[in-house]
């Protein structure tokens, strides 16, 4: 057992505890606390907006020392699925007796020399073992903390100089963007992946960049950003490539000698994922070089494997080699097909256009998604029928929900057929047969008057089909 007495000493980083440190875990009204840290982050935001940033960097550091916000981050630590390392008994030691003093010791204020005297104290391998893993739980909750007092402030330049970009911008969110970029005409895309985007990272560069108190910067600088942190300093960093690498280098681009008198190229960012959109090729080819040159700079580089240059609408012929139109973007395909007089779609005006802007999951999503079913299915081959459908389903609803939003029907249609042919397969080696008699046992009337999948008791399997279709919302 762990010697409480000694171990007070590790976690314990404040000379005194507070009467806090008294207060049961599980009696903390949560939705009181994160109230509290919501209205501190909505004056962090709103004072940005405004311009006063000052006084934003000091309600960042009231944040910092607020009390809710030191609960609100350990919680979301405990919770967050990288914190397995800790042992089950370890974390029944941390709940008995010392969350409070971890939450009173999330301060800036980094005391070496105590913790140093604190390790000290602990004798035995496994306690030192326990220390080292508190020590990295603390951390982590310390960067969580951070990025509660972070996130609002930049969120609020984001929304005012990078045209609306969101640090919490979901895939879907990315994608609605492409297709208002390209939904009014064909265009031309230059399609990029960072490599090893989060390994890459110059930690000491982006902090030195952040604009913030420099009580963070000191403390990002001594401590370990880890994965927790990484994509949100990513973003930070890569979101100036829309205002320095594109808009910037726009204004110089000449072509035959006169500057370029269209409208500037579109540029949308997920991660490290991204595409530049513009109706002209050579301003596609002139932004690639920019991009090139602004990454070199920052410390990163393209991968040559998933960067190209095609068409929404055509084929094209790019160095010698056959681009096929449209692209794939995040687990989306982007493409324009040709439309006839009577099979047009209209824009907003009620004009014709000779083409349809579809938007699906791509191939690659596809196979993947299918080659996860079949796995289960192999794996599953003697289970009871409801086991079966109980590992299936969660796949295919989520799945299925996440790609609700765009022209997925015709897929989940032949994803529906595809499974189908598979349970077929299921059923012939637990029957020896695939006539009326063996599909009867498995496939029943079930939902919508068609044959399902499904037990003698009702359970039964979802189709793709049956999540339909689901309207985007704009959460910004």
């Amino acid at each position: 057992m762990v010697n409480q007495k000694k171990w007070s000493l590790v976690v314990m980083n404040t000379a005194n505890a507070s009467l806090n440190t008294q207060k049961a875990w599980n009696t903390i009204n949560w939705a009181k606390v994160q109230r509290k840290v919501f209205k501190l982050q909505t004056r962090i935001f709103r004072a940005v907006q405004s311009g006063q940033k000052a006084k934003a960097r000091k309600l960042q550091q009231l944040l910092l020392k607020s009390h809710s916000a030191k609960l609100l981050a350990l919680r979301q630590t405990l919770q967050d699925g990288q914190t397995n390392n800790i042992s089950v008994h370890d974390k029944k030691v941390i709940f008995n007796d010392q969350l409070m003093a971890l939450v009173n010791s999330l301060t800036l204020k980094r005391d070496k020399t105590k913790s140093h005297h604190s390790l000290s104290t602990v004798k035995s391998p496994r306690d030192q073992k326990f220390f080292f893993r508190i020590k990295i739980l603390r951390d982590k909750a310390m960067q969580t903390l951070l990025k509660l007092a972070l996130e609002p402030y930049w969120e609020g330049r984001f929304r005012g100089e990078f045209s609306g970009f969101s640090l919490r911008q979901s895939s879907h969110d990315a994608i609605e963007k492409v297709f208002q970029g390209v939904a009014p005409g064909p265009k031309y895309v230059f399609k990029g992946k960072i490599v090893n985007c989060f390994d890459q990272i110059n930690q000491g560069y982006l902090v030195s960049q952040l604009d913030c108190p420099k009580t963070i910067k000191l403390w990002l600088k001594a401590g370990i950003i880890d994965d927790g942190l990484s994509p949100f300093l990513v973003n930070i960093a890569l979101e100036g490539m829309s205002k320095e690498a594109i808009s910037s280098g726009y204004d110089y681009l000449t072509f035959g000698g006169s500057k370029q008198e269209s409208e500037p190229p579109i540029l949308i960012r997920y991660m490290d994922n991204f595409v530049i959109l513009h109706q002209k090729k050579e301003v596609i080819v002139k932004c690639q070089t920019l991009i090139r040159q602004w990454l070199k700079k920052k410390g990163f580089r393209l991968s040559s494997e998933t960067t190209r240059i095609s068409n929404t609408l055509y084929d094209l012929e790019i160095d010698g080699k056959q681009e096929k139109a449209g692209f794939d973007f995040i687990g989306f395909n982007i493409r324009q097909y040709p439309r006839g007089k009577h099979h047009s779609p209209k824009n907003g005006l009620g004009e014709c256009l000779p083409y349809q802007t579809l938007i699906k999951p791509s191939q690659k999503s596809i196979q993947a998604h299918y080659q996860e079913i079949v796995k289960v299915v192999n794996n599953y081959k003697h289970a009871p029928q409801r086991e079966l459908i109980r590992q299936l389903n969660p796949i295919i609803q989520q799945w299925s929900d996440y790609y609700s939003r765009v022209s997925s029907y015709g897929v989940f249609s032949k994803l529906d057929q595809m499974i189908a042919s598979k349970l077929r397969a299921w059923i012939k080696t637990r029957t020896g047969g695939t006539g009326k008699t063996e599909m009867s046992l498995y496939f029943r009337d079930g939902v919508n008057a068609s044959k399902t999948f499904q037990t003698k008791e009702g359970y039964y399997l979802v189709t793709h089909r049956q999540v339909g279709r689901k309207k985007y919302v704009d959460l910004a």
